[in-house]
């Protein structure tokens, strides 16, 4: 264990010091092919490999954000959300994606109460849930996402619950216990790193992310379940009557 930690360690600060030496030279790539965008035309046939860089360029800030987050996470800043507007607007912001994909999209969400949370970044979470389900299916499928309350009965808390289950190709057992592992992928263009910032933004708000999979079969798919503690004054901040469980879907 502790080699494993001294080993984690010293990645997290090579990512700490890529992600800050590529950002300024991205950052000036940005600018300049914004620069060339604006000058031109869209009916230039040469536009559409303008827009491709640019789109590369923002896809290498993601990533250099997931690094950056994984190396040094930033502290979280909370407040009172709606977590079902956030549900709502990530899947706002994907819904191109999903009717490319010709995904069916199958929403059960609850009448939920507010909770405290870094809204940005548990936007992020929810995006990147969304699009690893868009990429399980490719040529199409469905996409359900539910919400909802349950109660540990043991411990005396209320979990917030979020499901997102698609009907893609599945992930094997042996794939399985390492999706949260960072650096760890299966895609071709990939840095293993969503899953794991996922994971650790979920534990920063007191929460888990699991994920439950089936490769074969007529139930194949993968549902991830995102749980979040909901304390007594937030309850108290909505009229509706929490679930007593999650919704099937």
């Amino acid at each position: 264990k502790l080699v494993k930690s001294e080993k984690m360690a010293a990645l997290g600060r090579l990512a700490a010091t890529l992600s800050h030496e590529l950002r300024n030279p991205l950052t000036g790539l940005k600018g300049v092919t914004q620069l060339l965008l604006r000058k031109t035309d869209e009916n230039d046939e040469r536009s559409q490999y303008v827009h491709l860089i640019l789109d590369e360029v923002e896809r290498l800030g993601r990533i250099i954000e997931d690094l950056l987050h994984f190396a040094r996470p930033r502290k979280l800043k909370y407040e009172l959300i709606n977590p079902t507007r956030i549900i709502e607007d990530s899947l706002l912001l994907v819904s191109q994606d999903i009717s490319l994909r010709e995904i069916k999209l199958h929403k059960r969400l609850s009448k939920l109460p507010p909770i405290t949370a870094d809204a940005d970044k548990f936007k992020q979470v929810v995006v990147n849930i969304i699009l690893n389900a868009l990429d399980a299916m490719p040529d199409g499928g469905k996409l359900f996402v539910s919400s909802g309350v349950i109660r540990d009965e043991f411990n005396g808390i209320d979990f917030t619950t979020f499901q997102f289950k698609d009907t893609g190709c599945g992930i094997t057992g042996d794939v399985l216990e390492h999706v949260f592992e960072p650096f760890y992928t299966t895609k071709p263009t990939g840095v293993g790193l969503g899953l794991a910032v996922c994971k650790a933004i979920i534990e920063e708000h007191g929460g888990s992310i699991s994920i439950s999979s089936d490769s074969a079969g007529d139930l194949r798919g993968t549902t991830v379940t995102v749980e979040i503690p909901v304390n007594e004054q937030q309850k108290s901040l909505t009229n509706q009557p929490v679930k007593s469980k999650i919704l099937d879907v």
